[in-house]
């Protein structure tokens, strides 16, 4: 089986959430690597895995959706070529870079330690009238 790309869709509203969804992939033979985005609620699989045992697995913890399942093509690597001018732009690129990276930091919202889904808590309402209600 070739090395495949697979995307779900899947609830994520806190950091318990995404510890639950991590551990239940973890368990699976044959995955290289995951990641997982709790702002976009998507969880990205690469691996020698079938998809539908991955999405199995990720429906035990939340309900979970295939998005896109397709072979995984490594990033290939440049050859960087030594020049001065290539160089400088590499300066000034980074330090724009630092200066978004200060930026995304201050937007950057962290999910709460956990959420009513994973405590598993209920509301129930209790009628403080005792006895027989009928009249």
């Amino acid at each position: 089986m070739p090395v495949q790309k697979m995307d779900f869709k899947i609830s994520i509203y806190c950091s318990k959430c995404k510890v639950a969804i991590f551990r239940a992939i973890a368990k699976l033979e044959g995955i290289d690597q995951v990641m997982i985005d709790g702002e976009k609620g998507m969880v990205t699989v690469i691996g020698e895995v079938d998809p539908v045992r991955v999405a199995t697995q990720l429906r035990k913890v939340r309900p979970a959706i295939i998005q896109s399942v397709g072979v995984y093509k490594p990033p290939e690597k440049k050859e960087e070529k030594k020049d001065e001018k290539k160089d400088e732009k590499k300066v000034e690129k980074k330090e724009e870079k630092k200066d978004e990276k200060k930026e995304e930091k201050k937007e950057h919202h962290a999910l709460p330690a956990c959420c009513n889904h994973c405590n598993g808590q209920t509301i129930v309402f209790a009628d403080p009238v005792q006895g027989c209600t009928i009249f």
